[in-house]
């Protein structure tokens, strides 16, 4: 009998689902647990990367005064770091471990991040998972670039008077901002003063194949094409300017300052800038032009030959850089007006009396108050108007601002910033520098009160920061 009934309770299966069922229901909540313990989890992670990305970028960051002062950069950066963790509503109870690792020198700034803290589970503790780690790392690094800077600067009559004055300030605030003990020998400034056309001085001037009038001014006569591009060919032959006077008070059409290629000498810059004088037509196209021929690589052997001739220091070998090599080019473009039209004496009359005298500035005055006729016509003529002008401008301004050859999309050749100067918004120089700039944000629309602060806002973007990691 009792075999009988221990037999019957070895062969009863009655409920042996139900084991099953408890053992699945478990498995489905760790299971469907898990998940939620996971998303907590890469829900803080990314709260605590976000953090540490914006904490090392603070950190990081710094103006171009700092250069000067090499103290500013013991400023405490751990502190900036953990700054930016606590004020995240996710991170701020967490007090995670963060260590903070920098590379510091007068020229660079390098910031690393390293966080972690633990969070606890709800369902995998269940499964003897009571923790999980959150870790996160960035890196910030912020330095001075090789960087090769064209300063186009409008010289012509309506900058006369307290414009000039104020133009003059703001440019040698810049130079004082780019340049010094720390940057000088990883920064090149090309002076480009403009007025009807660019004077590139003697020196610059034969490194190209110019077809000379006179030996008084160094101006270059550029067809529409050579705007179409910003290499300036040293085999071309290109027409020198004639030299001489518009108007009864003579103006040249040729200016007196002379452009000054790659330098790195704040004194020789600034005493160009301080000799700076207004008068003259406006041809803003033509120092885009030279602004952004002395940017192009295709000028590597202009800067070997001015090395070697004492005009350019020897560091600057190789420049200008090739596009994607390992720098920034920027061209800073003021202006306070309109392109106006361009003319010159017809080259059948240019020098015609072949005197000694005629080559003298003060002559050239004769030929602009010469009357026409119709016999002979007109002793002057016009090259350029204002709308060709125009058309040269933004032809060349597309050039500069053209992908860098086999890069981004994204990654312009030259970086151009615009300075429309007491100019009126939506008037035509206004409209001409906006779409010139690289970018909206690189348009500058300023009174006489703001030119010297465009010129230090742009002085301090020109530097470079960039998240790695």
């Amino acid at each position: 009998m009792r075999d009988s009934k221990l037999k019957q309770f070895l062969e009863n299966d009655d409920g042996a689902i139900t084991a099953f069922v408890v053992a699945m229901f478990l498995t489905m909540v760790v299971g469907g647990g898990m998940g939620v313990d996971f998303m907590r989890h890469e829900a803080e992670r990314s709260a605590l990367q976000d953090a540490l990305d914006r904490g090392v970028l603070a950190a990081a960051s710094y103006e171009v005064a700092d250069y000067e002062i090499f103290a500013n950069v013991t400023i405490d950066l751990e502190q900036r770091v953990i700054s930016y963790v606590e004020s995240s509503d996710i991170l701020r109870n967490r007090n995670p471990n963060i260590v903070v690792t920098t590379n510091i020198s007068e020229l660079s700034r390098q910031v690393t991040a390293d966080a972690s803290y633990e969070i606890n589970t709800f369902f995998l503790k269940l499964i003897g998972i009571s923790t999980l780690p959150v870790v996160a790392r960035a890196t910030a690094i912020s330095s001075i670039n090789e960087v090769e800077i064209s300063l186009i600067l409008d010289n012509s009559g309506s900058m006369g008077g307290q414009k000039i004055q104020d133009l003059k300030d703001a440019a040698s605030t810049f130079i004082d901002l780019v340049l010094n003990d720390n940057t000088a020998a990883h920064t090149t400034v090309s002076l480009v003063p403009f007025a009807a056309q660019v004077n590139a001085g003697p020196v610059l001037a034969a490194e190209y194949n110019l077809a000379e009038w006179q030996n008084y001014s160094w101006c270059f006569e550029f067809g529409s094409a050579d705007y179409t591009t910003t290499s300036l060919s040293q085999s071309t032959l290109f027409q020198q300017e004639q030299n001489y006077y518009r108007g009864n008070r003579g103006t040249s059409e040729c200016p007196a300052s002379t452009i000054i290629p790659f330098s790195n000498n704040p004194t020789v810059l600034k005493t160009a800038i301080s000799n700076m004088n207004a008068g003259g037509y406006t041809a803003t196209y033509a120092g885009m032009k030279w602004g952004a021929a002395l940017l192009d690589p295709v000028a590597q052997p202009v800067v070997t030959s001015l090395i070697a001739r004492g005009v350019v220091d020897p560091i600057f070998e190789g420049r200008p850089l090739a596009w994607d090599g390992p720098g920034l080019k920027f061209i800073i473009l003021m202006t306070d007006g309109a392109n106006t039209t361009h003319r010159r004496i017809r080259p059948k009359y240019y020098n015609r009396e072949g005197t000694a005298s005629w080559r003298s500035q003060a002559n050239a005055d004769y030929w602009n108050g010469r009357s026409c006729s119709r016999r002979r016509g007109c002793y002057t003529e016009t090259v350029t108007n204002s709308t060709t002008g125009d058309n040269r401008l933004d032809a060349i301004c597309s050039s500069a601002k053209a992908p860098i050859p086999g890069g981004s999309l994204q990654s312009q050749r030259i970086i151009v910033y615009t300075i429309g100067f007491d100019v009126s918004a939506g008037s035509n120089p206004y409209v001409k520098m906006r779409d010139c700039a690289s970018s909206a944000s690189r348009f500058y629309h300023v009174g006489t009160a703001d030119l010297t602060a465009a010129f230090v806002q742009i002085a301090k973007s020109i530097n470079k920061l960039k998240l790695s990691d």
